[in-house]
């Protein structure tokens, strides 16, 4: 009996299962490794987007921040020209020429 297996790994030896084996190992590595670099490029491009899109979040902000003040600038300028109005109106209609005359205040003079 033992003849028979030592005759069946001397076959074994012979038709380069060993090699085939090793090959088969090595190449499986290598996918292994191939799959480990695809992942870590693929996480290194993952970083990079987030990074981006938080850049331009950022960027987004500060300009609607910049729209929003000069916004909100405008609006005060309308309003106190709105008011100045008002008062010039009142004068105008108790009597005083003078407002009557004056021409209507314009927004861009209260910037």
């Amino acid at each position: 009996m033992n003849h028979l297996l030592f005759l069946a790994a001397a076959v074994m030896a012979q038709s380069g299962v060993p090699a085939a084996n090793e090959e088969v190992a090595a190449q499986a590595a290598a996918a292994r490794s191939n799959a480990e670099q695809t992942a870590a490029d693929a996480q290194a491009q993952y970083q990079s987007d987030l990074a981006a899109y938080q850049q331009a979040l950022e960027a987004n902000h500060r300009s609607a921040q910049r729209d929003q003040a000069h916004y909100d600038h405008q609006r005060r300028a309308y309003a106190d020209a709105m008011a100045a109005w008002r008062h010039q109106v009142w004068a105008c209609h108790h009597g005083s020429n003078r407002a009557c005359d004056a021409p209507t205040p314009n927004p861009a003079d209260f910037y």
